[in-house]
């Protein structure tokens, strides 16, 4: 019955998060884990809504555990590497980045965010390949094409 319990919070949570209602999300999130503490999506969506509420270190903790007990964990990977180019830690976004895309090569932000994170690291080819996978995930995107365009030529 746990079980049961635990999916239904979540999906409520998964609702209020998209909808931008963050108090209640969390509360869903929180009874979600208080029945299944290992949940590793709302684990994530949690840090999403501390994330969003001024959290971050918060936040963090939750995608570290979720990464923790799900290493190949899309979602985790992603917003833990997100988590950190928001930071400025390019190293550790980038590595997490790439397990995200290793685990979801068809995963458009990841890439995206991979070749930001590479060219703030002035790692040039790697954001190059980055942004080219994007546009081939998805050939009209601005971003790719910004971050084509903000390279160094040569």
């Amino acid at each position: 019955m746990s079980c049961e319990a635990a999916l239904a919070h979540h999906g409520v949570g998964f609702v209020l998060l998209r909808q931008g209602q963050y108090r209640q999300a969390e509360a869903a999130f929180r009874r979600t884990l208080a029945l299944e503490p290992d949940h590793v999506d709302a684990l994530v969506n949690l840090g999403i809504v501390l994330a969003a509420t001024g959290r971050a270190r918060q936040a963090q903790g939750r995608y570290e555990r979720a990464v923790g007990l799900a290493p190949d964990h899309v979602s985790a990977l992603y917003n833990l590497g997100t988590f950190f180019l928001q930071r400025h830690q390019l190293e550790e976004s980038i590595t997490l980045l790439r397990r995200a895309i290793e685990a979801d090569p068809g995963y458009l932000n990841a890439h995206l965010n991979l070749a930001l994170a590479s060219l703030r690291a002035r790692r040039y080819d790697e954001a190059r390949a980055a942004a080219e996978a994007a546009l081939h995930l998805a050939p009209d995107n601005v971003q790719a094409s910004q971050i084509l365009s903000a390279l160094p030529r040569g």
